[in-house]
């Protein structure tokens, strides 16, 4: 999997398309967030807090991610879910695709809202932009791997 430190720099995303690897490695998680329709505040909580798990104590940009994730809900919900699915199709190598789905996973973990609809909802995210069921299962495991030991 991809390293967080490298991926969430804050100047990486300076310059960049407006789908660039830092939003999309949360593109699956604003994804189901957009699609679940639940209270987005304690969505992205959840999300910054996923982040947070996995990046673990040192470098955690909370801010940053917070304001990346709902700036990407926003673009979400005003031009629909195609373009973001897309551009994390062609836009993630399978490492960062694999980071993607953990977050997501442990963001719904990790959210007081989340449940099995979530992990539906994103089963179908992962067959939209290629990412396998296997690939999902290991992600999935993985997932609920680091939200058991922080």
């Amino acid at each position: 999997m991809g390293n967080l430190d490298e991926i969430l720099e804050p100047d990486v995303i300076r310059g960049r398309a407006r789908f660039g690897v830092p939003a999309l490695v949360l593109a699956p998680a604003v994804l189901r967030i957009v699609l679940s329709g639940k209270e987005i505040d304690s969505e992205l909580d959840a999300l910054v807090t996923a982040v947070a798990i996995l990046q673990g104590p040192g470098g955690f940009m909370r801010n940053f991610v917070y304001e990346m994730a709902a700036d990407l809900a926003k673009a979400v919900e005003a031009s629909g879910t195609r373009e973001l699915a897309e551009a994390a199709k062609t836009g993630l190598d399978p490492d960062e695709a694999a980071l993607a789905f953990q977050i997501a996973l442990v963001a719904v973990f990790s959210s007081p809202l989340g449940d099995e609809v979530d992990i539906g909802v994103l089963s179908a995210i992962a067959e939209r932009v290629g990412f396998s069921e296997a690939e999902f299962a290991r992600a999935y495991e993985s997932a609920r791997r680091a939200v058991a030991h922080p």
